[in-house]
């Protein structure tokens, strides 16, 4: 009992909360004694996120920027997400609400994936299977091109990944042919609106 009375007076807040503080003080036990095996899983997620976005993805790219300083570095936990058919927004949010998987920071184009301490095996599962599902969704989109009027789109047939319909160009009958035609043989199609 001395000790709490004693602590009350060491640390100054406005408010003590001792659940708090003897939540904080487990923290750091819990930290120093396994620390090092929360840091190498946590780097390791982030290494196996990297891997699926870049050998299983065809709309999501890795965008890190490595530099090193004698002041800073690069945290290799933090996981750039470039998306190229949806803003960083739009990926937040179908994250959030469709998924229950909540971002806090995104660019125009990114999304940011932290992986710290508390961050599971099954966490980054969640996570992959979510992103799958979403380039599948975007990518089987119905967008509609219509003779005679002038593509907002680059149509891109997977593989080989070369356009075939360019923005302001008119479409034809043989566009919306080839479209059917793909479509058909079920080969994915990738509408970009703008250059990425």
């Amino acid at each position: 009992m001395k000790n709490i009375r004693d602590s009350h007076f060491k640390l100054h807040t406005t408010s003590p909360s001792y659940p708090i503080l003897a939540s904080t003080e487990l923290g750091i036990l819990h930290a120093k004694d396994h620390g090092e095996w929360h840091s190498i899983n946590a780097f390791n997620l982030s290494q196996k996120l990297r891997d699926f976005i870049k050998n299983n993805t065809e709309i999501f790219e890795i965008d890190d920027v490595f530099f090193k300083s004698g002041l800073y570095f690069s945290d290799p936990n933090k996981v750039w997400i470039k998306c190229n058919l949806l803003t960083g927004k739009e990926l937040r949010e179908i994250l959030c609400d469709k998924y229950g998987i909540y971002l806090s920071r995104y660019t125009k184009k990114h999304i940011l994936i932290n992986f710290h301490f508390g961050v599971t095996e099954e966490c980054l599962d969640t996570l992959i299977s979510a992103l799958s599902q979403i380039e599948k969704n975007t990518l089987s989109r119905n967008f509609s091109l219509n003779e005679n009027e002038l593509s907002e789109y680059f149509v891109i047939p997977y593989p080989p990944g070369v356009p075939f319909i360019f923005p302001g160009q008119k479409i034809s009958k043989n566009d919306i042919n080839n479209i059917k035609k793909h479509q058909d043989e079920k080969n994915i199609l990738i509408y970009i609106k703008e250059v990425i």
